[in-house]
């Protein structure tokens, strides 16, 4: 009997105990959960007030990179708190689950808001924090031991590193599932850092390497551009290429430093970036005002782990100092000192019919004076330099002129006539005689907006297209992904700010392309002379009364140098061969030039011309516009010369009759182009936007 009473009083003992440990316990959970409901809203006030703050900096103006430095290190080690209560208390919890289950839920979502906050600063901050996103699996001793790691690893990097926790089975809210799904995640841990995917447990020294990595990563807003892209077009041999520009005798540090820039990109080799670093500092210091600002920019564009927005600031310094605001101001956006406003808006032009009668069309009449009071601005490439010719030995406002580029390494002496010359260097030089002065545009902007890049007018609105694979160019840096600095500036639609802003009375660029002969008028409308030595859009510009030569020719006289004015009339119903070209083999569509303009003048005059168009389909067939000239009675061909086939087709049919006549179009940048000009001024004409209508 006394035994029954002990086993049933032990029965009840045991039974109150377990009674009192569920009603502890329950009371605990309400603790538990008072606790972590406490961490996320002091956590979500703290963010709400984050995200209001840097809102408000955008709208009045501030260093949004100051707040996120300011507050990141108590955001992270309050969430690391709220995950940390939430493993230990969830684990231990017999009652409340539904509540816990709601708390971890408001904790995924608060790691995702902050995760947005972070990425879109990092765009504007040169990516100050990385990222680590750790997926784990509840009660797994392989995902237990990596949230250690990466513990240790957040108290060690407290201002650059935010970790961010999912459980990798966890399916309650869609927005975790997508971050699963879109990151492939089946098992469990998964730690990534950027790009960089670990597996299972990794130690923290693997780590370690990897974020110290991201934190110093080189070119950070390059990633998604081939800087091989216009060599693979050409089909030029990257390492014959790189291996050329490596063996320059550099004049200067800013030179070895674009070498480096460009070898680096066009081989992948990503260490030898951060390896320009220091010739860019010394080119700092060899430079002053515009160049200043430019290097400045570049080396706040390269990582490395170097401070972005100092070197930003010290760029807009500069800027201001020069007066020019509105790039200042979007240099300081880009340091964080305020939103970054970009205007875009696009600048077309469009040829203006001829809606009068008329008998004749007098081409050719435009003419463009230079002289020693002329102040003449260029386009960098192919003027100053010429990396895809490997000729990057000089600063981009380098003093010597290049008259020969790419060419010189596949074409024999004869082809290559070095003593007249190529491309708008060549010309350039023949100018320069008259002590006029020139000056390179060098570093102009440019941003991307619905898939197509800008340049901008002199009030910084970004209005002139330009094509990509200008874009591309190796010397080119970004100051984020959408923004890009141009160095070796190539086309009227990157020079108007420079040309503008130095008062420039003419400028000589490229024109083939819609934006840069858009460009091109709007620099005519500020009284600028403008030159396109190439010039396969220059039609659009037909009727619009500019100051603009196209391809022209160029004669000296006495102290100055003329361009244009070789008139030619063509006459109502007069029969007229057009040379036109396929887009294959590369550069032949160069050849369609003469048959854009003439189909363009032709539809402006009311189609009065009788034009007979000969298809090209490779190079070295311009007897077939001489055959198609001779069988048709025709005195007139519109034309490109290119080499010395084309001249000698040509050369050969205007000896026959002193009647016969080229209108050159895409001729005057090369050598047998400035040779025919020279040799037949009385037969000869031009690309001329401004014909004259005559009865």
């Amino acid at each position: 009997m006394i035994y029954k009473n002990i086993v049933a009083r032990c029965f009840y003992l045991t039974v109150l105990i377990f009674i009192l440990g569920i009603i502890i316990n329950y009371g605990v959970d309400f603790v538990r959960i008072d606790s972590i409901s406490d961490s996320i809203k002091e956590h979500e006030l703290r963010t709400e007030s984050f995200s209001v703050e840097t809102s408000f900096l955008e709208t009045v103006g501030g260093n949004n990179c100051d707040v996120l430095d300011r507050n990141m290190r108590d955001l992270t080690k309050e969430l690391r708190d709220v995950g940390s209560k939430l493993g230990s208390y969830s684990g231990f919890s017999w009652f409340n689950r539904n509540d816990f289950d709601y708390l971890k839920r408001k904790y995924f979502l608060l790691e995702l808001r902050l995760y947005s906050l972070v990425l879109d600063l990092n765009n504007e901050c040169a990516h100050p924090y990385a990222v680590a996103l750790f997926f784990y699996k509840i009660d797994d001793a392989a995902s237990e031991n990596q949230g250690f790691v990466l513990d240790s690893l957040g108290n060690r990097y407290p201002d650059k590193l935010l970790v961010l926790s999912f459980d990798k089975d966890y399916k309650d809210e869609p927005l975790v599932s997508f971050l699963i799904n879109q990151y492939n995640i089946s098992d469990a841990p998964i730690t990534i850092i950027d790009k960089n995917r670990f597996e299972g447990y990794v130690s923290e020294a693997q780590l370690t390497k990897s974020i110290d990595y991201w934190l110093n990563y080189p070119d950070p807003y390059s990633d998604n551009y081939d800087f091989n892209y216009t060599i693979n077009a050409i089909g030029v041999n990257v390492s014959e290429l790189s291996g050329l520009i490596e063996d320059e005798k550099f004049i200067d540090s800013w030179a070895k430093a674009d070498a480096k820039l460009a070898v680096a990109r066009m081989t992948g080799n990503r260490s030898m970036i951060c390896d320009a670093l220091p010739l860019y500092d010394r080119a700092i210091s060899e430079n002053t005002g515009e160049a200043k600002a430019i290097l400045y920019e570049t080396v706040s564009s390269l990582g490395c782990g170097r401070n972005r927005q100092a070197f930003l600031l010290e760029a807009a310094k500069v800027w201001r100092s020069l007066g020019v605001e509105w790039r200042a101001d979007l240099i300081e956006g880009l340091a964080g000192r305020h939103l970054v406003s970009l205007k875009v808006s696009p600048y077309h032009i469009v040829p203006q019919n001829y809606t009068k009668s008329w008998n004749q069309i007098v081409i050719g009449r435009s003419e463009i004076n230079i002289d020693k009071s002329d102040v003449i601005v260029t386009q960098v490439d192919r003027v100053e330099r010429d990396w895809l010719g490997a000729q990057l030995n000089q600063s981009p406002y380098g003093s010597g002129v290049l008259t020969t580029f790419s060419e010189r390494l596949k074409y024999n002496s004869s082809e290559l006539s070095e003593e007249i010359g190529w491309h708008e260097g060549g010309r350039l030089s023949q100018m320069l005689f008259t002590n006029a002065s020139h000056y390179p545009a060098v570093g102009a902007l440019a941003v991307l907006k619905d898939g197509k890049w800008y340049a901008p007018d002199d009030t910084g609105a970004f209005r002139f297209e330009v094509p990509f694979d200008k874009i591309m160019y190796p010397t080119t840096r970004f100051l984020r992904e959408d923004i890009a600095l141009l160095i070796d500036t190539h086309g009227m639609n990157m020079i108007v700010e420079q040309s503008i802003r130095n008062n420039a009375t003419a400028v000589i660029a490229c024109c083939d392309h819609p934006g840069k002969i858009a460009a091109a008028k709007y620099m005519s409308d500020k009284g600028i002379d403008v030159v396109c030595f190439p010039d396969k859009y220059a039609y659009l510009a037909l009727g619009n009364n500019v100051n603009i030569v196209g391809s022209p020719p160029v004669d000296i006289e006495g102290d100055s140098v003329v361009l244009g004015n070789r008139p030619m009339a063509l006459h109502r119903d007069e029969r007229i061969v057009v040379v036109n070209g396929s887009e294959t083999p590369y550069a032949l569509w160069y050849y369609q030039t003469p048959a854009n303009f003439m189909s363009a003048l032709n539809d402006v005059s009311g189609n009065g011309l009788d034009l007979h168009y000969v298809q090209l389909s490779d190079f070295n067939t311009m007897y077939l516009a001489v055959q198609k000239a001779e069988e048709l009675n025709s005195s007139t061909i519109a034309a490109r010369v290119f080499d010395s086939q084309d001249y000698n087709d040509l050369k050969s049919w205007l000896l026959q009759s002193s009647e016969n006549r080229v209108i050159l179009f895409h001729s005057s940048p090369y050598p047998y182009g400035i040779k025919l000009f020279n040799e037949f001024p009385f037969q000869t004409s031009f690309d001329d936007p401004n014909p004259i209508f005559r009865i």
